[in-house]
């Protein structure tokens, strides 16, 4: 048979595609793990703000209202209300089942080497 000859140029192309190729779906990984971090962090949070403000813990750390203390803490209030204490409590339950279940089943991934 014949053999193919691959200029020399032509196979380091190749070869950094195939890297850049790999880096990209190691960073896609990374980024739908987090994802999903995200997600339960969300619903932490509202627990959070919700039992800070039902328990009217603001007080405690002279704070005269809610909305002072959620400014405090770098969130704006309709971010609060929106996402975290107003989330259906249906929707919650069902993003806390699928965290659960997507962390269980996860791999861990090891940390993007970056060369620099």
């Amino acid at each position: 048979m014949n053999e193919i000859i691959v200029p020399p140029k032509v196979k380091e192309a190749i070869a950094k595609k195939v890297a850049r190729s790999d880096e990209a779906f190691a960073l896609e990984t990374q980024i739908k793990e987090l994802r999903k971090g995200v997600a339960f962090s969300f619903l932490i949070l509202g627990r959070l703000f919700k039992r800070y403000r039902d328990e009217k813990l603001y007080k405690l750390r002279d704070h005269t209202t809610f909305t002072s203390f959620i400014s405090s803490v770098g969130f704006r209030r309709p971010t609060v209300y929106d996402n975290f204490i107003g989330t259906d409590p249906q929707v919650a339950k069902n993003m806390l089942i699928w965290a659960e279940k997507r962390k269980a089943s996860s791999k861990k991934i090891a940390p993007l080497k970056v060369q620099g």
